[in-house]
């Protein structure tokens, strides 16, 4: 056992290290004490004899799996081996191992048909810890992804390298592209991508006629602030990249219309009683906080009733680890009083586009307008479907009274 407790000890220095180096000193204190507490509970769970330790090793070890693959993933797919991708993949490593012994003890301690109930039970334990906790953990823990090389002037187009402050006082970094009309689009890129992800649509809207701001995300590319794969704080992003265009000289005062993807997509809707916001086109949507996501779940059938409760546990964890507060519904924030008609862009590939659009076209069917792109992958109509894209956001942005 002396062993086994030294992996727990490991395992506890791991999870330490990477859930305790960003955040305020108090939350990071918190959040470590909270782990050297659950780690030495453990350890003192193993010396006892009983159930007790085996059913304490597959808790622990449950939990460090869903940290450590949960950081690990996201940070290995996007920036490589760097220290929290290492530490990460330790951890999960650590954890796996805690499972397996004290599953092993644990179904060893029961006889028959127990063990076979046993086993079924620390299965379970480790799926919901994977399926809740890691996804939690992967949404509040994002790993900064670098600027493309790629800038508009590769293509032929005049641009202004900007800052700008967001609603809450973070720095952004993006780029401005000019047009004499006065018209002006704000383009919201997915919260863990940068405004290299979205130069096509930005492309397009300036061959329209229309000035353009696309930006880095908080904490991605050279924007200052930390990201989170569900957007929670894009609306202050939106807010002030909005400021910022109202404030150039050139822009008419309520013409400014927004274009954002995913999660850029869902902050842009946030944003849409704004009275500086004539018009919003959200493409890839699938929802960010709970209610979102029941509503798309509630319209998937016998299945989708059952996501529901693991939605519910998945949200109510990200909502206890995230440092941003979950922001309103997308249902709430299209239905506000004086909300400017949107246009909800949806890929047929992706089921649950079209069901959450449904979802929200029902709270005020009168403004807003649904597109099933056919054949496209989620945000990538304007790849797919170049000429047809535009068609359609001409046609939009004239009945929208801008």
């Amino acid at each position: 056992m002396r062993f086994v407790r030294i992996l727990v000890i490991a395992a506890g220095v791991g999870l330490a290290i990477v859930v305790g180096r960003e955040g305020s000193i108090l939350w990071t204190v918190l959040r470590v004490g909270a782990l050297v507490a659950a780690t030495a509970g453990t350890v003192l769970a193993t010396r006892r004899e009983g159930r007790g330790g085996p059913m304490a090793l597959v808790g622990f070890g449950a939990f460090a799996c869903a940290v450590g693959g949960g950081i690990s993933a996201p940070y290995v797919e996007e920036v490589g081996w760097e220290l929290d991708a290492a530490v990460g993949m330790v951890v999960l490593l650590l954890g796996l191992a805690l499972v397996a012994v004290g599953a092993v003890r644990l179904v060893r301690s029961y006889h028959r048909w127990a063990r076979a109930v046993c086993l079924v039970v620390v299965c379970a334990v480790v799926y919901v810890a994977l399926s809740v906790m890691a996804v939690a953990v992967t949404a509040t823990n994002v790993p900064r992804v670098a600027l493309g090389i790629e800038t508009p002037g590769d293509r032929g187009i005049d641009f202004e390298a900007v800052t700008f402050r967001a609603a809450d006082g973070v720095e952004l970094a993006g780029w401005y592209l000019p047009a004499a009309t006065g018209d002006a689009v704000v383009v919201v890129p997915d919260a863990d991508t940068t405004r290299s992800s979205v130069l096509d649509h930005a492309e397009v809207l300036h061959d329209m006629g229309f000035g353009v701001l696309l930006f880095d995300p908080r904490g991605e590319g050279e924007s200052g602030g930390r990201a989170m794969a569900l957007g929670w704080d894009l609306d202050h992003d939106v807010q002030g990249a909005v400021d910022f265009v109202a404030g150039r000289p050139e822009v008419g005062a309520g013409r400014i219309r927004l274009v954002g993807v995913r999660a850029g997509g869902a902050a842009a809707l946030g944003a849409a009683a704004s009275p500086r916001v004539c018009a919003v086109v959200a493409e890839g949507v699938a929802g960010r906080v709970l209610a979102d996501r029941v509503g798309v779940a509630t319209r998937s059938g016998a299945f989708g009733f059952m996501r529901v409760p693991v939605e519910t546990t998945r949200y109510v964890v990200t909502d206890l680890i995230a440092s941003a507060s979950a922001p309103p519904s997308l249902r709430s924030a299209v239905s506000a009083p004086g909300a400017a008609p949107v246009l909800l862009v949806a890929a047929d590939r992706e089921p649950d586009e079209p069901r959450l659009a449904d979802h929200v076209r029902d709270a005020a069917p009168e403004r807003i307008e649904v597109w099933e792109v056919p054949g496209a992958g989620s945000g990538s109509a304007v790849d797919a479907r170049r000429a047809e894209w535009r068609t359609r956001l001409e046609s939009f942005f004239a009945g929208a009274d801008c």
